[in-house]
């Protein structure tokens, strides 16, 4: 079982973006550093002088930012992935992931809304169940089938 969440689905459920954030101001920083730091090392080897690295230093604050802001905007806008594993369910969206493990799903169903199919599981570890979009092209007895092959294992 693999698929990926309609996109549209994927932004309307996450948090709003923000440039702003601790995380990004953070990464904006290294960033930063790093590009401040090659100017560094461009003059101590002596392929620039002192003057000509402070004419540029302008370069390290856009790049640095501009980078980071271009790093959290791909992500945010990245879709989110579903797939299945030998210990559970695995979201993952750019580089984070998520699991949900099989011992932890009490429940699970699969209901159409108006535009949308949806799996929801229930979970012992949150009172708030897990919702994962189908995708159209996804054949939802499949799913259902994997999930149930798994539960009667683990439980």
């Amino acid at each position: 079982m693999k698929w990926r969440e309609p996109w549209r689905e994927s932004l309307k459920r996450q948090a709003p973006l923000s440039l702003l954030s601790r995380q990004n101001l953070k990464s904006a920083l290294i960033w930063t550093a790093f590009f401040a730091g090659l100017l560094a090392m461009s003059v101590a080897t002596d392929k620039s002088s002192v003057n000509d690295a402070v004419l540029r230093s302008w370069i390290a604050p856009v790049f640095g930012f501009g980078l980071a802001s271009f790093v959290t905007v791909a992500h945010w806008l990245s879709p989110l992935e579903v797939s299945s594993g030998p210990r559970g369910i695995v979201r993952s969206k750019g580089e984070a992931l998520a699991l949900i493990p099989w011992s932890a799903i009490i429940s699970f169903r699969v209901w159409s809304g108006a535009a949308e199919r949806v799996l929801e599981l229930h979970v012992s570890y949150s009172s708030e169940p897990e919702r994962l979009y189908l995708s159209p092209r996804v054949n939802a007895e499949e799913v259902e089938a994997e999930i149930r092959s798994h539960i009667r294992t683990e439980g």
